[in-house]
Protein backbone atom coordinates (compact mmCIF):
# COMPACT_ATOMS: atom_id res chain seq x y z
CA UNK A 1 0.00 0.00 0.00
CA UNK A 2 1.65 2.86 -1.52
CA UNK A 3 -0.30 5.26 1.24
CA UNK A 4 0.96 3.07 4.19
CA UNK A 5 3.61 5.52 5.66
CA UNK A 6 1.67 8.89 5.62
CA UNK A 7 -1.11 7.28 7.32
CA UNK A 8 0.58 4.95 10.00
CA UNK A 9 1.76 8.48 10.57
CA UNK A 10 -1.42 10.45 11.07
CA UNK A 11 -3.17 7.53 12.88
CA UNK A 12 -1.20 8.05 16.67
CA UNK A 13 -0.65 11.56 16.03
CA UNK A 14 -3.89 13.15 14.81
CA UNK A 15 -2.71 15.14 11.78
CA UNK A 16 1.32 15.98 10.63
CA UNK A 17 3.05 18.44 8.73
CA UNK A 18 5.92 18.30 5.91
CA UNK A 19 7.90 21.15 4.37
CA UNK A 20 8.11 19.69 0.99
CA UNK A 21 6.70 17.09 -1.01
CA UNK A 22 6.63 13.57 0.23
CA UNK A 23 4.98 9.83 -0.46
CA UNK A 24 1.90 11.78 1.50
CA UNK A 25 0.98 13.03 -1.64
CA UNK A 26 0.08 10.06 -3.11
CA UNK A 27 -2.19 9.68 -0.33
CA UNK A 28 -3.97 12.79 -1.05
CA UNK A 29 -4.42 11.96 -4.74
CA UNK A 30 -5.91 8.64 -3.93
CA UNK A 31 -8.27 10.20 -1.61
CA UNK A 32 -6.83 8.91 1.95
CA UNK A 33 -6.20 12.32 2.93
CA UNK A 34 -6.74 16.17 2.59
CA UNK A 35 -4.30 18.59 2.82
CA UNK A 36 -4.37 22.27 3.48
CA UNK A 37 -1.36 24.99 3.37
CA UNK A 38 -0.99 26.34 6.84
CA UNK A 39 2.32 28.51 5.70
CA UNK A 40 4.46 29.04 2.84
CA UNK A 41 6.15 25.94 2.22
CA UNK A 42 4.55 23.73 4.50
CA UNK A 43 1.32 21.50 4.25
CA UNK A 44 -0.89 20.17 6.97
CA UNK A 45 -2.22 16.54 6.04
CA UNK A 46 -5.33 14.92 7.78
CA UNK A 47 -7.82 12.30 7.45
CA UNK A 48 -10.71 13.94 5.66
CA UNK A 49 -13.00 12.26 7.90
CA UNK A 50 -13.54 9.91 11.03
CA UNK A 51 -14.77 7.22 8.83
CA UNK A 52 -11.25 7.64 6.61
CA UNK A 53 -9.39 7.01 9.64
CA UNK A 54 -11.50 3.67 11.08
CA UNK A 55 -11.39 2.45 7.53
CA UNK A 56 -7.28 3.07 7.22
CA UNK A 57 -6.88 1.50 10.54
CA UNK A 58 -8.48 -1.47 9.79
CA UNK A 59 -6.33 -2.13 7.21
CA UNK A 60 -2.55 -0.99 8.57
CA UNK A 61 -3.48 -1.60 12.04
CA UNK A 62 -6.16 -5.01 11.67
CA UNK A 63 -8.56 -3.62 13.87
CA UNK A 64 -6.10 -3.90 16.68
CA UNK A 65 -5.64 0.40 17.44
CA UNK A 66 -7.88 1.19 20.37
CA UNK A 67 -7.44 5.21 20.07
CA UNK A 68 -5.63 5.42 23.53
CA UNK A 69 -2.14 6.67 23.42
CA UNK A 70 -1.70 6.50 26.90
CA UNK A 71 0.70 4.11 28.94
CA UNK A 72 -1.13 3.78 32.41
CA UNK A 73 -5.38 3.45 32.90
CA UNK A 74 -4.66 6.93 35.28
CA UNK A 75 -3.46 8.81 32.67
CA UNK A 76 -6.24 8.03 30.61
CA UNK A 77 -8.79 9.03 33.35
CA UNK A 78 -6.79 12.35 34.48
CA UNK A 79 -7.51 13.28 30.53
CA UNK A 80 -10.76 11.93 30.31
CA UNK A 81 -11.86 14.81 33.28
CA UNK A 82 -10.97 17.36 31.38
CA UNK A 83 -13.86 16.32 28.47
CA UNK A 84 -16.89 16.56 31.52
CA UNK A 85 -19.32 18.48 30.89
CA UNK A 86 -20.59 20.71 33.97
CA UNK A 87 -23.81 21.15 32.37
CA UNK A 88 -24.76 17.35 32.50
CA UNK A 89 -23.61 17.11 36.01
CA UNK A 90 -25.75 19.74 37.18
CA UNK A 91 -28.83 18.58 34.81
CA UNK A 92 -29.74 15.29 37.02
CA UNK A 93 -32.04 15.37 40.02
CA UNK A 94 -29.54 15.14 42.98
CA UNK A 95 -30.13 14.55 46.80
CA UNK A 96 -28.61 15.72 49.57
CA UNK A 97 -26.62 13.40 51.64
CA UNK A 98 -25.66 13.75 55.07
CA UNK A 99 -22.72 13.26 56.87
CA UNK A 100 -19.79 15.58 55.34
CA UNK A 101 -20.69 19.45 54.99
CA UNK A 102 -23.76 19.72 53.41
CA UNK A 103 -24.16 20.96 50.66
CA UNK A 104 -27.56 21.56 48.71
CA UNK A 105 -27.07 18.44 46.64
CA UNK A 106 -24.89 15.80 44.84
CA UNK A 107 -24.48 13.91 41.40
CA UNK A 108 -25.20 10.45 41.68
CA UNK A 109 -22.82 8.02 41.06
CA UNK A 110 -24.29 6.83 37.99
CA UNK A 111 -24.20 10.50 36.57
CA UNK A 112 -20.24 10.12 37.14
CA UNK A 113 -19.88 7.20 35.48
CA UNK A 114 -22.36 8.19 32.33
CA UNK A 115 -19.56 11.14 31.99
CA UNK A 116 -16.56 9.22 32.33
CA UNK A 117 -18.24 6.75 29.58
CA UNK A 118 -18.80 9.71 27.42
CA UNK A 119 -15.38 10.98 28.06
CA UNK A 120 -13.74 7.54 27.02
CA UNK A 121 -15.40 7.71 24.24
CA UNK A 122 -14.70 11.35 23.00
CA UNK A 123 -10.81 10.30 23.40
CA UNK A 124 -10.39 6.92 22.04
CA UNK A 125 -12.62 8.19 19.52
CA UNK A 126 -14.84 5.86 19.65
CA UNK A 127 -12.52 3.10 18.57
CA UNK A 128 -12.26 1.20 22.43
CA UNK A 129 -14.46 -1.18 23.81
CA UNK A 130 -15.15 -0.14 27.16
CA UNK A 131 -17.01 -3.03 28.96
CA UNK A 132 -19.91 -1.28 31.60
CA UNK A 133 -20.40 -3.14 34.91
CA UNK A 134 -18.22 -6.22 33.97
CA UNK A 135 -17.81 -9.35 35.51
CA UNK A 136 -15.61 -12.48 34.79
CA UNK A 137 -16.95 -14.69 37.63
CA UNK A 138 -20.05 -14.40 39.82
CA UNK A 139 -17.58 -12.43 42.33
CA UNK A 140 -18.85 -8.99 41.65
CA UNK A 141 -18.21 -6.35 39.21
CA UNK A 142 -15.96 -3.67 38.07
CA UNK A 143 -17.62 -0.40 36.68
CA UNK A 144 -15.83 -0.48 33.61
CA UNK A 145 -13.03 -3.15 31.87
CA UNK A 146 -10.81 -1.83 28.92
CA UNK A 147 -10.12 -5.37 27.30
CA UNK A 148 -7.39 -5.00 24.77
CA UNK A 149 -5.52 -2.73 27.66
CA UNK A 150 -6.88 -4.98 30.46
CA UNK A 151 -7.63 -2.06 32.17
CA UNK A 152 -9.83 -1.22 34.84
CA UNK A 153 -11.88 1.77 36.32
CA UNK A 154 -14.49 1.99 39.69
CA UNK A 155 -16.05 4.68 39.97
CA UNK A 156 -17.59 5.97 43.97
CA UNK A 157 -19.12 8.69 44.98
CA UNK A 158 -18.86 10.99 48.43
CA UNK A 159 -17.18 7.38 49.50
CA UNK A 160 -16.29 6.54 53.08
CA UNK A 161 -16.36 2.90 52.44
CA UNK A 162 -13.02 2.76 50.11
CA UNK A 163 -11.47 -0.53 51.59
CA UNK A 164 -13.84 -2.59 50.25
CA UNK A 165 -12.98 -1.42 46.46
CA UNK A 166 -9.67 -1.07 47.29
CA UNK A 167 -9.52 -4.83 48.35
CA UNK A 168 -11.54 -5.93 45.73
CA UNK A 169 -8.87 -4.63 43.28
CA UNK A 170 -5.56 -6.28 44.63
CA UNK A 171 -4.05 -9.19 43.34
CA UNK A 172 -5.41 -11.72 46.09
CA UNK A 173 -9.12 -10.20 46.18
CA UNK A 174 -12.55 -10.38 43.90
CA UNK A 175 -11.42 -8.85 40.86
CA UNK A 176 -7.91 -9.78 41.57
CA UNK A 177 -8.43 -13.10 41.26
CA UNK A 178 -9.24 -13.06 37.58
CA UNK A 179 -6.09 -12.37 36.21
CA UNK A 180 -7.14 -10.25 33.74
CA UNK A 181 -6.72 -6.54 35.34
CA UNK A 182 -3.32 -5.63 35.03
CA UNK A 183 -3.79 -1.79 35.57
CA UNK A 184 -6.59 -0.16 37.88
CA UNK A 185 -7.94 3.06 39.10
CA UNK A 186 -10.38 4.15 41.66
CA UNK A 187 -12.02 7.51 40.84
CA UNK A 188 -14.15 9.05 44.13
CA UNK A 189 -15.77 12.10 43.16
CA UNK A 190 -16.90 14.63 45.59
CA UNK A 191 -17.78 17.89 46.10
CA UNK A 192 -16.12 18.15 49.73
CA UNK A 193 -12.56 17.18 50.56
CA UNK A 194 -12.95 13.71 52.41
CA UNK A 195 -11.75 13.61 56.03
CA UNK A 196 -7.59 12.88 57.20
CA UNK A 197 -9.56 9.71 58.50
CA UNK A 198 -10.33 8.56 55.03
CA UNK A 199 -6.82 8.36 54.18
CA UNK A 200 -5.84 4.81 52.15
CA UNK A 201 -2.73 3.63 51.68
CA UNK A 202 -3.27 2.44 47.68
CA UNK A 203 -1.20 4.24 44.75
CA UNK A 204 -3.96 3.46 42.64
CA UNK A 205 -6.93 5.60 44.72
CA UNK A 206 -7.89 9.30 43.73
CA UNK A 207 -10.16 11.74 44.87
CA UNK A 208 -11.72 14.14 42.18
CA UNK A 209 -12.99 17.12 44.36
CA UNK A 210 -15.56 19.37 42.33
CA UNK A 211 -16.84 22.94 43.38
CA UNK A 212 -20.45 23.33 43.91
CA UNK A 213 -21.33 23.83 40.86
CA UNK A 214 -19.42 21.70 38.32
CA UNK A 215 -17.02 24.78 36.66
CA UNK A 216 -13.64 23.28 38.84
CA UNK A 217 -12.29 20.63 39.89
CA UNK A 218 -8.89 19.10 41.55
CA UNK A 219 -6.94 15.73 41.89
CA UNK A 220 -5.94 14.41 45.33
CA UNK A 221 -3.60 11.16 45.88
CA UNK A 222 -4.91 8.43 48.15
CA UNK A 223 -2.75 10.21 50.94
CA UNK A 224 -4.86 13.95 50.17
CA UNK A 225 -2.12 15.81 47.91
CA UNK A 226 -2.77 17.71 45.26
CA UNK A 227 -1.66 16.05 42.35
CA UNK A 228 -3.58 18.09 39.73
CA UNK A 229 -4.47 21.38 40.93
CA UNK A 230 -7.90 23.39 40.69
CA UNK A 231 -8.61 23.53 37.23
CA UNK A 232 -11.93 25.24 35.34
CA UNK A 233 -13.92 23.03 33.01
CA UNK A 234 -14.31 24.27 29.74
CA UNK A 235 -16.22 21.51 28.01
CA UNK A 236 -19.96 22.14 27.55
Amino acid sequence: MATKGPCEKILPAGQFSVKCPCDAGQAYKSGYLQSESVEEGVTLYDFPSELHRRYIASLLLHSEYDGIRHSTVRELCFQALEKFSPTQLRSHPRKPRPGRQAIEARAPEAQYQAELYRALHIITGGRCIIHSEFSYTTRGKVDFFLNKKTWGIEVLREEDRLQGPIDRLRPDGAYGSWKLVKDWVILDFCQTEPPAAEKRDDPNLFVVVFDIDFECYKVLNCNHEIIITKRRMFYA
